[in-house]
């Protein structure tokens, strides 16, 4: 018995070939062990020699959208008035680029962009272990004590494993949202714990962003995997009174009000307009109306790469030479027009492929995977307006996967293989008909 279970792990969550292997190591680096100089550089090395080894699975659209989006961030250099950070940049949003290729190329089918899902959540329990080993208890204590420290990272959780809190907090949710998705996806309520776990380290990072992130990722993913309308009613409801159960008790409890209660005070002060809004909440405003004011004055080629932080510090009276905590301010302002169309027209037409293959899946397993992938898609699009996600890698691997399911239409490897028939032929027709419209499907 204890043989047949170790098989099956090995088998859903460990690599099977030397491609998947290196994937696997990838995974663990940059979702678990990113502040450990010598894998991450060595992770970057090797994801260029696995790209130069299997360069004719690299799909050329993909690689395109990317490439476009470089180059014109590389020519914004040219009307850039400050190119302080502007190599820095270039070279973060091209290691990112390289990584999500690699992916892409790897997950060409299915099964591997489940078995990829696995991995992450497993880099999630080595990010764990982890952070236990790194993190004294005199860093938990301070975290769960702290009150009045708003806007600063001191009394909040990340720093001992290389990651601004607000970071940390959005890594622990994207794990959080693969847990949740292999317990749906498996019904194991083992499972429950390790969402447990990460749970309580995303609380400490009291991270805002993260808390919307997950709540939004799980509540989207519990509408889109239904689609019967009375269900879905019910889980409305349901979700619905968690929430403001959850809310109550957070802030009604005094040692969860210390903990994340009081950070969340000045996002809904914001949020009713009430004028009680918190340094972090005030500084977050001016940060996106000094991004709205470049990009009204520079609006189609925006005022150059990384040159957002240095003119709102200069002109703007912003605290420090930071970025915006809005991508899509920052990428308005930074690359105007043509560069947020470059970055946002292939998310969109992934999030509408999505919603078209939702529309045509049957199978209730292979309809889980993509309604995860659509809810994730839905919910980065929505919190890029309050966080920074270009180059977060942890988010934009998982987008990969998203652009892999909406372009492979969520085929098995052996449909991947099989040979291409002419649609002019009737056998050709035919194939595409049953593809097109599967056994049972409506209409």
């Amino acid at each position: 018995m204890l043989d047949y279970k170790l098989n099956e792990i090995r088998k859903k969550y460990l690599p099977s070939s030397l491609s998947e292997g290196m994937v696997f190591l990838l995974v663990i680096i940059f979702y678990a062990l990113r502040d450990i100089p010598v894998l991450l550089y060595g992770g970057q090395v090797l994801a260029f020699g696995m790209i130069l080894w299997i360069k004719r699975g690299v799909r050329k659209r993909y690689t395109l959208s990317w490439l476009l989006f470089i180059c014109f961030a590389a020519l914004s250099g040219i009307w850039a008035t400050n190119t302080t950070h502007y190599v820095k940049f270039i070279r973060e949003i091209s290691q990112g680029a390289l990584l999500c290729v690699l992916f892409y190329a790897c997950c060409d089918s299915e099964e591997k962009i489940e078995k990829t899902l696995r991995m992450i959540a497993a880099a999630a329990l080595v990010m764990m272990v982890y952070f236990v080993i790194k993190t004294p208890w005199s860093e938990w204590s301070r975290a769960f004590h702290s009150t009045e420290a708003v806007s600063s990272s001191y009394d909040r959780f990340g720093r001992t494993i290389g990651y601004h809190p607000n970071s940390f907090g959005m890594l622990c949710a994207i794990e959080l949202g693969c847990w949740l998705y292999q317990w749906r996806k498996t019904g194991k309520w083992t499972q429950l714990i390790w969402c447990a776990a990460l749970l309580v380290l995303l609380l400490f990072s009291k991270s805002r962003t993260a808390f919307l992130f997950i709540g939004m990722l799980g509540v989207i993913y519990l509408l889109l995997e239904e689609r019967d309308c009375r269900k879905i009613l019910g889980r409305i409801l349901l979700v619905g009174g968690l929430i403001l159960a959850a809310f109550w008790l957070v802030m009604n409890i005094e040692p969860l009000y210390k903990l994340v209660g009081y950070r969340l005070t000045g996002a809904v002060s914001f949020l009713t307009n009430d004028g009680n809004i918190d340094a972090s909440v005030r500084e977050r405003n001016k940060m996106i109306s000094a991004g709205l004011d470049m990009f009204i004055k520079h609006p189609l080629l925006g005022v150059g790469a990384r040159n957002y932080s240095n003119i709102a510090f200069a002109k703007y009276g912003i605290w420090a030479d930071v970025y915006a905590h809005s991508n899509l301010i920052e990428i308005l302002a930074d690359f105007g027009l043509i560069g947020t169309l470059l970055y946002y027209i292939p998310r969109i037409w992934c999030l509408v492929r999505l919603f078209r293959l939702r529309k045509r899946i049957t199978d209730p397993q292979r309809l889980k995977c993509c309604a995860f992938l659509t809810a994730f898609v839905i919910t980065n699009l929505i919190t890029d307006y309050i966080y920074i996600s270009f180059n977060n890698e942890a988010i934009q691997l998982v987008y990969t996967l998203c652009f892999a399911f909406a372009c492979f239409g969520g085929e098995t490897a052996e449909e991947r293989r099989a040979p291409v028939i002419p649609l002019k032929t009737w056998e050709g027709r035919k194939k595409h008909e049953q593809k097109v419209f599967p056994a049972g499907a409506a209409g």
